[in-house]
């Protein structure tokens, strides 16, 4: 039997590994959350949408694939059976403002609140951001902005339509 020996430098040496990660953090880079996002991150979203005796609960999954968000978005409803869907955005998307309405919505994030249930979570592996609601009139403005935004991924929605409609209507 024989065995050689090489003196040769091993090309995949410590020195020569590049390790894949992300620089992504969800509590300073949520309203860039289209662009800031990479391959290996991925962002959920749980938003709860029920109103005095109709629960609706909507869960979104973002994660990048080269240059596009996939969002698979699954709901959950008290009148209809769940539904999932599959979306595909450019990641230079102008029309679905994910990180927009996050930053708007900035002044209803708290850290920890006992006396409430969060309205929408926004989580990663690292970091959780809970936007709450204070009342019936500010959740359905809070429910009204979310559906304005949905309706730009998916106009064939009747709930995300009837904002619109009920906006040109004004």
């Amino acid at each position: 039997m024989l065995v050689f020996l090489s003196c040769k430098e091993e090309v995949n040496s410590d020195k020569n590994v590049e390790i894949n990660q992300s620089d992504f953090k969800l509590k300073n880079d949520f309203a860039q959350l289209s662009s800031k996002l990479t391959n290996f991150d991925t962002v959920n979203i749980s938003v709860d949408l029920s109103i005095c005796t109709w629960e609706r609960i909507e869960k979104i999954q973002l994660t990048k694939s080269n240059d596009s968000l996939k969002i698979n978005l699954i709901v959950e409803d008290s009148d209809f059976e769940v539904q999932h869907q599959f979306f595909k955005i450019e990641e230079n998307d102008s029309v679905w403002k994910i990180g927009n309405f996050l930053k708007n919505n900035e002044n209803r994030l708290k850290t920890n609140d006992s006396d409430s249930s969060p309205r929408m979570v926004v989580f990663n592996k690292t970091d959780t951001l809970k936007y709450y609601t204070d009342g019936l009139v500010d959740s359905n403005n809070f429910i009204a902005e979310y559906y304005r935004m949905m309706h730009k991924i998916d106009p064939t929605n009747e709930l995300y339509d009837l904002i619109t409609t009920v906006d040109s209507i004004k």
